[in-house]
């Protein structure tokens, strides 16, 4: 008979530890495995920009079925086959807060919200919509800078950021890689830097407009040719060769866009346009290749020698002639004064004046002055008063003195 075989202890124990060993690895595999991202649904991607940027309300009666391509919710527009989420148009409708919750709409193609309250910045929209053709957010409260992420927008024709509160320089490489653009609006934001040449790397561009900010340096004659005086004014910065611009000191070939990496020696040997126009020239030539102008050099010199010597000679003419007229007026009064009292002590025979208030010898027992006295005396003050100068105040006083010594 065969006889069986116990299994050793130890033997039992091994398979045990590594039967334990295996079911714990595989717990453990399971609790580490990632879960996968949901990403929300175009339909709850709006119900939370809904939520987050429509205080008032507005869009809280359409916006209510559980699907916003079936439901054709107010200016939602979707694919032909019903289920992606392809343009959204809310222009003027008051709506506030953050644009990132749109950034899982990835089929959009038109985005405009023109005329709202809309804040934030534009990185976390722009990183999500690669397929967006028309872009229009002008006139919101949108800060930070224009974004380098414009670079993935490929097939962007339109660009609208007009009245905001962006800041930074445009960034001409991100730009130039938008090759289909045809409209570029960056008025009225606190754009700083260079005004770059986009007539040359953008050939399709048509509408361009960098007014109202705070760009500085000199004006590619590509773009003042292309798109006129208007597409940049109101940049105190700006210089170049042609009126109404200021008078660049020198004029350096625009740089190209260049790497972070590339070394800082090369702008800060540019002197700024404008120096009045930022806090210290230090900081301009640092931040921009701006260029000086000759007003400012004008300015450090002070007035001329020729304009200090005739400031000077204005003051001593004008002084000369205050003096003048004090002396004569003074000669007058104190002449007048004592031939009238000497006329008293003789009797009143000229007849200034007598007890009576007689005037000229009219008085009451006096003899009349010669005739024609009265009306020289009166003419010759007349004139005085009506000239206010020196030659009729001598007059004045000769025909005084003759007057006095023809009358005894």
């Amino acid at each position: 008979l065969a006889t069986r075989h116990k299994p050793r202890p130890g033997t039992m124990a091994l398979r045990f530890l590594a039967v334990l060993g295996f079911l714990s690895a595989a717990a453990a595999a399971a609790v580490l495995r990632p879960e996968p991202e949901v990403k929300p649904s175009d339909t709850d991607a709006l119900a939370m920009f809904r939520h987050a940027a429509d205080a008032h309300g507005i869009l809280a009666g359409n916006w209510s079925t559980l699907d916003a391509c079936a439901g054709r919710w107010t200016g939602v527009g979707c694919s032909s086959d019903g289920r992606r989420v392809t343009s959204l148009s809310l222009g003027s409708l008051d709506l506030r807060g953050s644009l990132d919750p749109l950034s899982h709409l990835t089929e959009l193609r038109v985005l405009d919200l023109r005329g709202n309250r809309l804040n934030g910045t534009l990185d976390g929209l722009l990183l999500g919509v690669p397929n967006l053709k028309l872009l229009y957010l002008s006139r919101n409260d949108i800060s930070g800078a224009v974004p380098e992420a414009l670079a993935r927008l490929l097939r962007l024709v339109r660009l609208d950021l007009a009245d905001n509160s962006l800041r930074g320089p445009i960034p001409a490489a991100a730009l130039a890689n938008l090759t289909d653009l045809l409209t570029l609006r960056l008025q009225d934001n606190l754009l700083t830097g260079l005004l770059p040449d986009l007539a040359t790397a953008l050939p399709r561009l048509a509408d361009f407009n960098a007014s109202n900010n705070q760009l500085s340096g000199r004006v590619p004659d590509a773009v003042r040719a292309k798109f006129g005086l208007a597409s940049f004014a109101g940049n105190a910065g700006l210089c170049g060769t042609v009126p109404p611009l200021p008078s660049c000191s020198f004029m350096p070939r625009e740089p190209a866009p260049t790497s972070p990496s590339a070394p800082a020696s090369s702008s800060q040997s540019v002197v700024p346009s404008n120096p009045a126009a930022s806090s210290s020239s230090s900081s301009v030539a640092s931040s921009s290749p701006a260029l000086a102008t000759p007003e400012g050099a004008a300015g450090k010199g002070g007035l001329s020698t020729g304009a200090i010597a005739g400031i000077a000679v204005g003051n001593g003419l004008f002084l000369f002639a205050l003096l003048s007229l004090l002396v004569a007026y003074c000669c007058c009064s104190t002449g007048g004064g004592s031939e009238t009292a000497k006329k008293r002590k003789r009797g009143g025979r000229v007849g200034l004046e007598d007890g009576d208030g007689g005037i000229f010898g009219h008085g009451k027992g006096m003899q009349p002055a010669r005739p024609g006295s009265a009306g020289r005396w009166r003419s010759c003050f007349a004139r005085r008063r009506r000239w206010s100068v020196v030659v009729a105040s001598g007059q004045c006083t000769a025909r005084r003195w003759a007057t006095a010594a023809w009358w005894p």
